[in-house]
């Protein structure tokens, strides 16, 4: 449904003016001060029945039938309002007549009362009653409707509000013409302001239109003769912002009248009709005198409606990006979770151990700290394959496995070597504390528990450590020398642990903590 557009001021005080003459007028007839027209005309007709009744009386005192014919026939043709006149005797005939009273005249209820229509005037002759002047007039309020309207106050009332209406809005229209406030405002600041491409409002302290440029008068869809004097909150303004429909938000132009300051940034929402509304960026500063006290505030509107729609575009275009990067980056990490961990066991693969190893000795020798390899493996695994199968044998790597994972440091990285053999690197940690970590791997693997679910009796380990201390150049070098020791634990008995030592150019092996 389109919108209505505002009255214009000069209607509405017209108007107004118009309601309070009708009731002055109505109070007036009330209280008597104005005249009833119908009954001054009634008491016409009666005295000039009366008049006619004393000419006729004397007319027929002399027995001058002649005469009274004369008198009746020019006075139905001089009054326009009569229909037919008569005089009839006291014995019910018609003495005389003019126009046809037969048919028109209808008989008063009692002797000398009369009505608007039809009058009876006693004629007497030597004081006594001879007979009477019988007079039928026509209806006072007409026939037809402007007959009515013309002789009824209505009629009065309906005139004075048609006429008055349009009287006192050529009146205001000329009057606020020349008390226009914006008149006040010189022509080529009036210019300057229609050179904007943003609507601009000069409002008094009301909050009243007292200039509107070009811009603002093309987005409200009006002209700048009716805006004046119209308040700037009666548009359809509505808050554009979710942060905004929390607060308890003014205008920004009583905002600013209030407090006496500038509000700026404010967006607002301007419906027209229930399928286009624009956005503005609404800007205020008040309007100051000369002792500093606020006059009103000048408003302007920037319309941003084209750029808060490619803003929203933008943000759901963003946010599908920052959707499609985030499945890209789970995907990433489930291809490098693919390609770096060994399926059975959880551990790295021989690939990415290495490669994580090579940054891990690069910063340990940067830093000047101590780096350990650890290289393990399950002994006798190949009789438990033969005895139980390789579905028990994947079982008692994979609690192997689980085992060194949940005995390890968050720093420390383990890794599958090759089928029951596995890689553990301890950066920046002691060759004390190295074996400690070694040596409760080898006893939480010999000691678990969860053999009898697996279904064998029980499974061990030999271990293999070397460390940066060793000289080794580079992350190969250390697994060889761990290897080694690891190959001398298993000569010597298996669930050992035995260590690389330079010094003795030999290995050294325990079935606890290697010395």
């Amino acid at each position: 449904m389109p919108a209505i557009p505002p009255m214009h001021p000069v209607t509405r005080l017209s108007i107004g003016l118009i309601a309070l003459t009708i009731s002055i007028l109505l109070i007036g007839e009330l209280l008597g001060f104005i005249p009833d027209r119908m009954q001054l005309a009634l008491e016409t007709r009666k005295s000039i029945a009366e008049t006619l009744a004393v000419q006729l009386t004397f007319a027929a005192e002399r027995g001058d039938s002649e005469q009274i014919e004369t008198i009746l026939d020019w006075f139905l043709k001089k009054d326009k309002d009569v229909l037919s006149v008569g005089i009839r005797k006291n014995d019910g005939s018609l003495y005389a007549m003019a126009g046809d009273h037969e048919k028109l005249w209808q008989k008063p209820s009692s002797e000398g009362l009369f009505s608007a229509t039809h009058i009876r005037i006693p004629i007497m002759q030597d004081n006594q009653s001879w007979g009477a002047i019988e007079l039928n007039y026509a209806p006072l309020s007409g026939n037809n409707l402007t007959d009515i309207l013309r002789n009824s106050s209505a009629g009065m009332l309906l005139y004075v509000a048609v006429a008055g209406f349009f009287g006192y809005l050529l009146f205001l229209k000329r009057a606020l013409k020349e008390l226009d406030p914006s008149r006040v405002i010189p022509q080529r600041v009036r210019s300057a302001f229609d050179t904007l491409s943003e609507g601009v409002l000069i409002l008094d302290m009301q909050g009243q239109i007292l200039l509107s440029n070009n811009a603002f008068c093309k987005a409200v869809r009006s002209d700048p003769d009716s805006l004046t004097g119209i308040s700037a909150s009666s548009f359809k303004w509505e808050k554009y912002s979710t942060e905004q429909s929390t607060e308890n938000l003014l205008y920004p132009w009583i905002e600013t009248m209030k407090g006496r300051q500038p509000v700026t940034g404010t967006r607002l929402s301007l419906s027209l009709d229930d399928k286009n509304s624009s956005i503005y960026a609404v800007n205020s500063t008040p309007i100051l005198d000369s002792n500093d006290q606020c006059k009103g505030a000048l408003v302007t509107f920037d319309d941003i409606t084209e750029i808060e729609s490619k803003n929203i575009r933008l943000r759901k275009t963003l946010e599908e990006l920052e959707a499609s990067q985030n499945e890209i980056f789970h995907q990433n990490n489930e291809l490098k979770m693919l390609a770096e961990i060994d399926p059975l066991t959880g551990c790295y693969n021989r690939r990415a151990l290495f490669s994580y190893f090579d940054k891990i000795f690069a910063e340990i020798h940067e830093q000047h700290q101590n780096l350990v390899c650890l290289m393990l493996d399950i002994d006798h695994f190949k009789s438990v394959n033969d005895n139980y199968g390789h579905q028990i044998g994947d079982e008692v790597i994979k609690l192997v496995s689980r085992i060194i994972r949940e005995t390890l440091r968050e720093t420390d990285i383990a890794g599958r070597y090759g089928g029951e053999e596995f890689c553990v690197v301890l950066p920046d940690v002691s060759n004390g504390a190295a074996l400690a970590i070694a040596e409760r791997i080898r006893t939480s693997v010999m000691n678990s528990p969860e053999y009898s679910t697996i279904g064998i009796k029980g499974a061990t380990i030999s271990l293999g450590v070397s460390s940066s201390e060793d000289n080794a150049s580079h992350p190969a070098g250390m697994v060889d020398l761990a290897d080694q020791a690891l190959y001398f634990a298993k000569k010597n008995g298996r669930n050992r642990i035995g260590i690389w030592s330079r010094d003795c150019q030999n290995h050294t092996v325990s079935d606890k903590v290697a010395v």
